[in-house]
């Protein structure tokens, strides 16, 4: 997206003629306008972040917020599953243990 200024030194060269300001000045007032117009366009191009720019890091965090919220469930469903494979092998421990402590008699 281009964000340029632009300058309309034809209406700016004849304000300065109508101010009886001589054509060379004027020339160099134009040119320097030009430049500094130029400097500005570059800054704003490429220092400053657009709403077009904002708008698609926030989509991009919309999404990852997303992604973040899957990951949690799928965390949570995972602890949960490992939660269960830990009882079930306490409990399995026990059975092993109590079947040992009566048939070892």
């Amino acid at each position: 997206m281009n964000n340029a200024i632009v300058l309309d030194t034809y209406d700016y060269a004849q304000a300065l003629k109508k101010a009886n300001v001589p054509e060379a000045q004027i020339e160099v007032e134009v040119a320097r306008d030009k430049e500094r117009t130029k400097a500005i366009n570059e800054l704003v191009n490429i220092d400053l972040a657009t709403k077009h720019d904002i708008a698609l890091i926030q989509k991009d965090l919309i999404a990852i917020r997303n992604e973040l919220k899957q990951d949690g469930k799928n965390l949570k469903s995972h602890v949960d599953t490992f939660g269960y494979l830990i009882c079930g092998m306490v409990v399995l421990g026990f059975s092993i243990l109590g079947f040992l402590i009566t048939f070892h008699k």
